[in-house]
């Protein structure tokens, strides 16, 4: 019986720290597509202000490609 006990225990352990990393990736995710959208923004934005390519890559810590 307490060996059933133990495999059961584990099971659900697994399966929590299974859910557990989902939440945390998708975490982790949502605020790397915040931090790309605003990055996006701001290149667009630096792109209406007629900059040049050089120039918002600086400000934006980007490559020119």
């Amino acid at each position: 019986m307490s060996l059933m006990l133990e495999e059961w225990n584990m099971e659900d352990a697994l399966k929590y720290s299974k859910e557990e990393g989902i939440e945390e990736g998708l975490e982790q995710g949502r605020q790397e597509g915040k931090r790309e959208g605003m990055k996006n923004g701001m290149v667009y934005a630096y792109y209406e202000m007629n900059l040049q390519t050089k120039e918002i890559a600086r400000k934006v810590n980007l490559t020119e490609e």
